[in-house]
Parts: structure tokens; C-alpha cells; sequence
């Protein structure tokens, strides 16, 4: 767990000094019109703000298509059980039908297949 920890703090500092790179060389005031409204924003901030801006949209994309995915996997593991369960149900009926057939040859011998004389053991 603790290797863990400085892999991802090792790559938080590589990704964070590019980062702080970009934000020192565009501190640069832009003006931004927004439909009547206008404001000097520095450059780096306006582009960071766009990045972030994306990369939310994107993980809420990602995220409402996980969850889209997990419900037809839910839907698909239920219609599965359904016809497991309907082909226990057939099986456990033919099973049942089977047995009931056989009790009644046993309970009424004269109904059965008379054995031909040939048949016999002496």
C-alpha cells in the first residue's frame, strides 16, 4: 500500500510541475465576452478552467454509461436466471411425470408387459 501511495504522489508532482510551467509563462490578462458580460481573466486560467471543464463532462459521460451498462447486465443475468429456472422447473416436471408413470406400473401389475415364457430363468 505504501508503494502505492508514492507511485501516485511520484505522478502527481510530474504531471503538477508541467502544469505550474504552463500557468507561469501565461499569466497574460485575456478578455472573455460571455453574451453582455466581459472580464480580464489570465490566459492559463481560462485554459485550465476549459480543461477542467471537459474532463468533468467526460467522467459524468463515463459514469451515466456505467451505469446504463450495469443495468442491461442486470437485465441479462435475470432473463438467464428466468430460463434456468424454467428449465429446472421442465426438468424437475418430466422427473416427476417419470416417477408417477413408474408408480403406477408398480402399483397395478396387471396393467404391465406380461413377461413371455421364453423370459423366464430356470
Amino acid at each position: 500500500m505504501e508503494a502505492e501511495m508514492k507511485y501516485k504522489l511520484f505522478t502527481g508532482l510530474v504531471l503538477l510541475i508541467p502544469v505550474l510551467i504552463f500557468v507561469q509563462n501565461n499569466i497574460d490578462e485575456v478578455q472573455v465576452h460571455f453574451l453582455e458580460w466581459q472580464w480580464p481573466v489570465p490566459l492559463s486560467l481560462l485554459v485550465l478552467g476549459a480543461l477542467l471543464v471537459g474532463v468533468i463532462i467526460g467522467l459524468l459521460l463515463s459514469y451515466f454509461q456505467g451505469v446504463k451498462k450495469k443495468r442491461r447486465v442486470k437485465k441479462a443475468e435475470q432473463e438467464q436466471l428466468k430460463k434456468q429456472e424454467a428449465a429446472a422447473t421442465a426438468a424437475a416436471e418430466a422427473a416427476a411425470a417419470q416417477q408417477a408413470a413408474a408408480s403406477v406400473t408398480a402399483v397395478n401389475p396387471s396393467e404391465a408387459p406380461a413377461a413371455d415364457e421364453g423370459d423366464r430363468l430356470p
